[in-house]
Protein backbone atom coordinates (compact mmCIF):
# COMPACT_ATOMS: atom_id res chain seq x y z
CA UNK A 1 0.00 0.00 0.00
CA UNK A 2 1.08 3.46 -0.88
CA UNK A 3 1.24 6.34 1.79
CA UNK A 4 -1.70 7.75 0.04
CA UNK A 5 -3.85 4.94 0.15
CA UNK A 6 -2.94 4.51 3.67
CA UNK A 7 -4.00 8.50 4.41
CA UNK A 8 -7.42 7.87 1.96
CA UNK A 9 -8.26 4.75 4.07
CA UNK A 10 -8.03 6.61 7.32
CA UNK A 11 -10.04 9.54 5.83
CA UNK A 12 -7.25 11.79 6.09
CA UNK A 13 -6.20 14.24 3.11
CA UNK A 14 -2.79 12.47 2.21
CA UNK A 15 -1.70 16.41 0.75
CA UNK A 16 -2.47 17.91 3.96
CA UNK A 17 -0.39 15.45 5.61
CA UNK A 18 2.53 15.83 2.41
CA UNK A 19 2.81 19.46 2.61
CA UNK A 20 3.17 19.45 6.22
CA UNK A 21 6.21 17.36 6.07
CA UNK A 22 7.68 19.33 3.36
CA UNK A 23 6.56 17.41 0.56
CA UNK A 24 8.49 14.51 1.72
CA UNK A 25 6.87 10.93 1.50
CA UNK A 26 10.34 9.70 3.36
CA UNK A 27 9.71 11.42 6.53
CA UNK A 28 5.96 11.02 6.57
CA UNK A 29 6.98 6.95 6.69
CA UNK A 30 9.52 7.66 8.80
CA UNK A 31 7.49 8.97 11.73
CA UNK A 32 4.89 6.71 10.84
CA UNK A 33 7.27 3.72 11.94
CA UNK A 34 7.92 6.14 14.66
CA UNK A 35 4.54 6.22 16.10
CA UNK A 36 4.06 2.81 16.08
CA UNK A 37 7.31 2.37 18.30
CA UNK A 38 5.85 5.26 20.46
CA UNK A 39 5.46 4.21 24.46
CA UNK A 40 2.49 6.92 24.86
CA UNK A 41 -0.06 4.22 23.41
CA UNK A 42 1.09 1.69 25.96
CA UNK A 43 1.23 4.20 28.72
CA UNK A 44 -1.99 4.88 28.20
CA UNK A 45 -3.11 1.30 28.20
CA UNK A 46 -1.41 1.00 31.55
CA UNK A 47 -2.91 4.20 33.14
CA UNK A 48 -6.71 2.99 31.45
CA UNK A 49 -5.92 -0.53 33.47
CA UNK A 50 -4.63 0.98 36.95
CA UNK A 51 -7.59 3.35 36.92
CA UNK A 52 -4.74 6.15 37.05
CA UNK A 53 -7.25 9.37 35.79
CA UNK A 54 -3.96 12.21 35.96
CA UNK A 55 -1.97 9.68 33.30
CA UNK A 56 -5.36 8.72 31.50
CA UNK A 57 -5.41 12.39 30.99
CA UNK A 58 -1.41 13.17 29.93
CA UNK A 59 -1.04 10.33 27.61
CA UNK A 60 -4.71 11.12 25.50
CA UNK A 61 -3.14 14.33 25.32
CA UNK A 62 -0.05 13.08 24.03
CA UNK A 63 -1.27 9.84 21.62
CA UNK A 64 -4.03 12.87 20.22
CA UNK A 65 -1.19 15.40 19.51
CA UNK A 66 0.83 13.04 18.12
CA UNK A 67 -1.91 11.44 15.77
CA UNK A 68 -2.79 14.77 15.28
CA UNK A 69 1.10 15.38 13.93
CA UNK A 70 0.67 12.46 11.68
CA UNK A 71 -2.88 13.37 10.32
CA UNK A 72 -4.17 10.69 11.83
CA UNK A 73 -7.56 11.99 11.84
CA UNK A 74 -9.84 9.08 13.22
CA UNK A 75 -7.55 8.97 16.49
CA UNK A 76 -7.04 12.54 17.43
CA UNK A 77 -10.93 12.17 17.43
CA UNK A 78 -11.42 8.90 20.06
CA UNK A 79 -9.02 10.83 21.90
CA UNK A 80 -9.93 13.81 22.04
CA UNK A 81 -12.92 12.45 24.06
CA UNK A 82 -10.66 10.84 26.00
CA UNK A 83 -8.60 14.04 27.04
CA UNK A 84 -12.12 15.57 27.79
CA UNK A 85 -13.84 13.48 30.21
CA UNK A 86 -10.66 12.85 32.01
CA UNK A 87 -9.32 17.51 32.18
CA UNK A 88 -9.22 18.83 35.42
CA UNK A 89 -8.93 15.17 37.03
CA UNK A 90 -6.07 14.20 39.22
CA UNK A 91 -3.64 17.41 37.50
CA UNK A 92 -2.03 19.33 40.12
CA UNK A 93 -4.06 22.04 41.25
CA UNK A 94 -7.24 20.95 40.20
CA UNK A 95 -9.06 21.27 43.41
CA UNK A 96 -10.83 18.12 44.57
CA UNK A 97 -9.04 16.00 42.26
CA UNK A 98 -5.40 17.69 44.02
CA UNK A 99 -6.55 17.07 47.31
CA UNK A 100 -7.73 13.60 46.82
CA UNK A 101 -3.87 13.13 45.60
CA UNK A 102 -2.57 13.83 48.54
CA UNK A 103 -5.29 11.57 50.13
CA UNK A 104 -3.80 8.60 47.81
CA UNK A 105 -0.25 8.95 49.02
CA UNK A 106 -1.32 8.99 52.87
CA UNK A 107 -3.33 5.94 51.68
CA UNK A 108 -0.70 4.63 50.16
CA UNK A 109 -2.79 1.82 48.62
CA UNK A 110 -2.36 2.61 45.14
CA UNK A 111 -5.86 3.09 44.74
CA UNK A 112 -6.84 6.31 42.60
CA UNK A 113 -9.50 8.42 44.51
CA UNK A 114 -9.73 10.62 41.24
CA UNK A 115 -11.27 7.77 39.43
CA UNK A 116 -14.37 9.09 42.08
CA UNK A 117 -14.76 12.05 39.61
CA UNK A 118 -15.60 10.66 36.00
CA UNK A 119 -17.51 8.21 34.21
CA UNK A 120 -15.63 4.90 34.27
CA UNK A 121 -18.14 3.34 32.45
CA UNK A 122 -17.40 6.32 29.39
CA UNK A 123 -13.81 6.05 29.92
CA UNK A 124 -13.64 2.36 29.70
CA UNK A 125 -16.00 2.58 26.14
CA UNK A 126 -14.06 5.87 25.13
CA UNK A 127 -10.35 3.60 25.63
CA UNK A 128 -12.45 0.67 23.61
CA UNK A 129 -12.96 2.79 20.27
CA UNK A 130 -9.13 4.12 21.01
CA UNK A 131 -8.19 0.65 20.93
CA UNK A 132 -9.43 -0.82 18.43
CA UNK A 133 -8.30 3.00 16.36
CA UNK A 134 -4.79 2.59 17.01
CA UNK A 135 -4.60 -1.38 16.34
CA UNK A 136 -6.28 -0.61 13.06
CA UNK A 137 -4.12 2.79 12.00
CA UNK A 138 -0.91 0.56 13.10
CA UNK A 139 -1.76 -2.56 11.40
CA UNK A 140 -2.90 -0.08 8.08
CA UNK A 141 0.79 1.40 8.64
CA UNK A 142 2.71 -2.13 8.62
CA UNK A 143 1.40 -2.66 4.73
CA UNK A 144 2.96 0.50 3.49
CA UNK A 145 5.37 0.19 0.92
Amino acid sequence: MTVKEFYDRIGQDYIEVYERMLGNENLIIHFLQQFCEDETYPALERAVADGDVKNMFLESHTLKGLSANFGLKPLVEKTGVLVELTRGCGSPGSGAAADSAGKEEEAGDGSHPDMENVDGEKITETFAEIRGCYQRIVTQIAKIE
